[in-house]
């Protein structure tokens, strides 16, 4: 789809910039490695992928509905049974939350600048609770990311008092996207 708008653009696109909040950060990180991989038009245009409350590393709360999903299927009772299909029945991208998917996301290239945020629902980002529960659905430690090559162009932030829902909203979140976007203009060849 990216290479489509690119096509269509009433100009030549020199700039691509790809954003996403939670499950959308997972999608644009993979979109920037499967079009350097396919060798894309659009990819060396790539500048920047920025991430908000992306669950790099997988959500605690994914982990705990596969277990309780575990747990409910397992037991011999109708009505765990039944609740343990309903939980059972989240999208397989949901289920796919539980560890993050390194295999299918690979490492942090080297060909673009990384913005990785992280929210917060305490206002500390460096305590037990953004350890644990983070924006209550992300933790800190899951939305910075993997750990990177020295080469890598990486930025992460983190912002204390927002929520897994409202963090891509927050004016400190926005601006350190918009920082990070300004900070990694596009390379001059492409």
């Amino acid at each position: 789809r990216i290479d489509a708008v690119c096509r269509s653009w009433p100009v030549p696109v020199t700039d691509v910039v790809l954003v996403g909040h939670s499950m959308g950060g997972l999608v644009a990180r993979a979109a920037a490695r499967h079009g350097r991989a396919r060798e894309e038009a659009w990819r060396p245009a790539l500048s920047v992928v920025a991430t908000i409350g992306t669950p790099h590393l997988g959500a605690p709360l994914a982990a705990a509905g596969h277990v309780a999903a575990t747990v409910l299927s397992a037991t011999d009772l109708p009505v765990t049974r039944i609740l343990g299909m309903i939980l059972d029945g989240r999208s397989q991208g949901v289920k796919d939350l539980r560890d993050g998917d390194a295999d299918a996301l690979g490492p942090l290239t080297d060909d673009v600048a990384w913005v990785l945020v992280a929210g917060s629902a305490s206002e500390s980002t460096e305590g037990l609770g953004s350890r644990t529960v983070g924006d209550l659905l992300v933790t800190v430690r899951s939305a910075h990311g993997p750990d990177s090559d020295p080469d890598v162009r990486v930025t992460r932030q983190s912002f204390g008092g927002v929520l897994h829902q409202t963090v891509q909203c927050d004016p400190r979140v926005v601006q350190a996207v918009v920082d990070g976007v300004m900070a990694n203009p596009p390379a001059p060849d492409v």
